[in-house]
């Protein structure tokens, strides 16, 4: 509801998207306290757990306004193509990324492998984020705004309700 009532969507997902980012650099943090004696694995393990549904939870957050922001921006008729391309540039990036962590693994000393892995990590997601800062977004009247007051949770019961196929969806989704 507070996403659909904005003019702008660029402002929520700066902020929000660092808690996607942030964790990986709390991570670096907790691999090198743990490698060099300073946190018992059970609170290494505890603060990981915490980043990491923090990181999930960041990622959730920013979904929504995020592809608001896209649909608003992106011509319709290019979407396919820059989902596409993303898709694309995220999985040759997440294959680079982790036969460079293959090799720190392999080639470091601990702590220093995991922590220099979550740092070069957390580097690459701030230059994403400054990135994503210079993103240019006019305002505009939000769609349907006076509909949607009020009514999301109405309406997501009624489409719950008589949507077996979608209710099953977000079933397994969840699952």
């Amino acid at each position: 509801d507070i996403v659909s009532r904005q003019r702008r969507f660029k402002h929520l997902v700066v902020l929000m998207t660092i808690n996607e980012r942030a964790p990986f650099l709390g991570l670096a943090l907790v691999a090198w306290l743990h490698g060099s004696g300073t946190l018992s694995t059970s609170l290494a393990l505890g603060a990981a757990f915490t980043l990491l549904v923090w990181q999930g939870f960041g990622g959730g957050l920013t979904a929504n306004p995020w592809q608001s922001m896209i649909a608003k921006i992106m011509p319709a008729n290019r979407r396919g193509t820059f989902f596409g391309m993303q898709a694309a540039a995220a999985n040759l990036l997440f294959a680079g990324g982790a036969l460079i962590s293959g090799v720190l693994l392999q080639q470091l000393p601990s702590p220093l492998d995991f922590t220099l892995s979550f740092l070069i990590c957390g580097l690459w997601m701030s230059v994403s984020w400054f990135f994503l800062r210079m993103t240019r977004e006019e305002e505009t009247e939000p769609h349907n705004a006076e509909a949607l007051r009020g009514g999301f949770w109405a309406q997501s019961g009624k489409i719950l309700r008589l949507d077996k196929n979608f209710r099953w969806f977000l079933v397994v989704r969840n699952l």
